[in-house]
């Protein structure tokens, strides 16, 4: 019966991490170099700096020079990210 327990706490804990492992990776995701261009502006729309991903948000952070952009999934035209060969 004790065994069943711990059996039952493991599968919980089993399910809650494999449903928020994204969120772990997002803590530690990031790209350089990294050029958004975002929708519905009209002056000054494409920014360039270190890309980040704020975890169990699911919004993106864009560091540049004069300071940190936040923006939501639909609130860009396109990212670009350079690749490190």
């Amino acid at each position: 019966m004790k065994c069943m327990k711990y059996l039952f706490a493991f599968s919980v804990l089993l399910v809650i991490a494999a449903m928020n492992i994204h969120n772990f990776h997002a803590m530690y995701w990031k790209a350089e170099n990294a050029t958004v261009i975002l929708k519905n502006c009209e002056d000054n729309c494409e920014f360039n700096g270190t890309l980040r991903i704020i975890p169990f948000d699911g919004r993106y952070k864009l560091e540049t020079e004069d300071g940190e952009i936040v923006f939501g999934k639909d609130s860009f035209k396109m990212i670009t990210v350079a690749v490190k060969k």
